[in-house]
């Protein structure tokens, strides 16, 4: 199944002001934004999600030419350290992705081997893709004796939860999911989160990791009224309290 949220132009420009203030990548702070919302559920420090990478070297002679989607998918191991600073934070994520880049040819089948890990133990249970083709094409344009009436990407993944991020205009993010491990409240709960998180990192530069926000206005309202009342969250008000 798949859920899909836009996020805001205006968005998008302040997490591009971001970006070259903290010189990275808008990649590596929708890696980050991620990470965090793994971490929070996780209750961990640390964590460790796929993360899939374009291989096309700019060294190989023809590669810009070359048919074919040259995409491999690696773990990637990130620190989300809630005393450090966000510029400091978004760094390490970036050193941290750029040397897995280093691995790109390397076959997950390998990376498993590695890893030590017995065969058929997944190295992770979430993937995050960073898509870097069209997600539409302008209907009604002509190629030739072709017109383009319609399009659709249909996409799959083998992994319990990926995140898609198309930067186009309106940054697109999808959430593709195991409905026998997570239903649509929950995808869209995770992927309101997720744009929260953009939004406190897009002003919150100077902060540390620690005061960035995650619960949308609805769920930090309804938090504090128990937080008021002293009454406890019933079982299963936290959708998400599933990840591990």
């Amino acid at each position: 199944a798949r859920t899909t949220r836009h996020v805001p132009p205006s968005l998008r420009s302040a997490l591009e002001q971001t970006a070259r203030e903290c010189r990275v990548t808008l990649n590596t702070i929708a890696l980050a934004a991620w990470a965090l919302i793994l971490a929070r559920h996780a209750d961990a420090a640390e964590v460790l999600t796929g993360m899939t990478v374009t291989v096309r070297p700019p060294e190989l002679p023809g590669i810009q030419n070359a048919v074919g989607l040259y995409m491999n998918t690696l773990p990637v191991r990130l620190k989300v350290d809630a005393a450090a600073r966000v510029t400091d934070w978004l760094a390490d994520v970036q050193d941290r992705q750029s040397a897995v880049r280093e691995f790109e040819h390397v076959s997950l089948v390998d990376v498993q081997r590695w890893s030590g890990l017995s065969p058929g133990r997944p190295l992770f249970q979430s993937l995050m893709v960073l898509e870097r083709f069209p997600t539409r094409v302008e209907t009604g344009r002509a190629f030739g004796h072709l017109r383009v009436e319609d399009d659709s990407i249909v996409e799959h993944s083998n992994y319990p939860l990926a995140l898609l991020v198309a930067p186009a205009e309106r940054i697109e993010v999808t959430a593709v999911y195991d409905r026998s491990r997570y239903d649509d409240t929950d995808a869209g709960r995770l992927l309101s989160r997720y744009i929260r998180v953009l939004e406190s990192i897009s002003t919150a530069a100077n902060r540390t990791v620690g005061e960035l926000r995650m619960l949308p206005d609805d769920e930090a309202h309804l938090l504090a009224t128990w937080s008021v009342s002293g009454e406890p969250a019933s079982e299963g008000i936290d959708v998400l309290e599933r990840f591990e």
